[in-house]
């Protein structure tokens, strides 16, 4: 027994350093727009949004944007898709994700800024500090518990952003993505 637990560990910090690799890798950066990327992102779960959820995007302007327009689309659907799969259950009343579109200025440095917000159950604080981590899920039925790791990690290691999360039990969960503008 203690030599498949010793295995599967080393299983799992095998995926953790090939998920951190792919992450970082070289992808390919083209000329597009945030606005259009958050459509294909949304697009992609128009059939499963017939759950009486409704997601509205509010962006003011078009957000040109010099970038690997793959691994945002991925990072976009892994965050939908984590609400689709967990944000709502068993909460009958109107379900919405709010995606929101804007620029914003940290250390002297020009971001884009996508804030993803839901009504949903929240996340509790026993688990708000693990989402990012590689595994962690609060249902295993449902997921492995590699999206949000997926997301963070090329935020953070390949876009060379940012990513934070707010959430409060009962009222819903507020994801934040700052993408550096440069390079565009």
């Amino acid at each position: 027994m203690q030599s498949s637990q010793k295995s599967l560990n080393t299983a799992r910090k095998s995926i953790i350093i090939t998920l951190k690799k792919v992450s970082i890798s070289k992808h390919t950066n083209q000329k597009t727009s945030l606005n259009e990327i958050i459509y294909v992102a949304c697009n992609i779960f128009h059939w499963k949004l017939v759950k009486n959820i409704k997601i509205n995007i509010e962006a003011p302007e078009k957000y040109p944007l010099h970038c690997d327009q793959n691994l945002l689309i991925q990072c976009f659907s892994n965050l939908i898709l984590n609400v689709l799969s967990y944000a709502f259950l068993g909460r009958d009343e109107e379900r919405n994700i709010d995606i929101l579109l804007s620029k914003t200025i940290k250390n002297e440095e020009a971001f884009y800024q996508v804030v993803f917000k839901d009504n949903s159950i929240g996340i509790s604080k026993d688990n708000i500090d693990k989402i990012f981590d590689p595994f962690h899920t609060s249902n295993r039925q449902i997921g492995a518990g590699l999206g949000l790791s997926i997301v963070y990690n090329a935020m953070k290691f390949s876009l060379h952003g940012d990513i934070s999360v707010q959430s409060q039990l009962g009222e819903g969960t507020r994801f934040t993505l700052d993408i550096p503008i440069k390079g565009r």
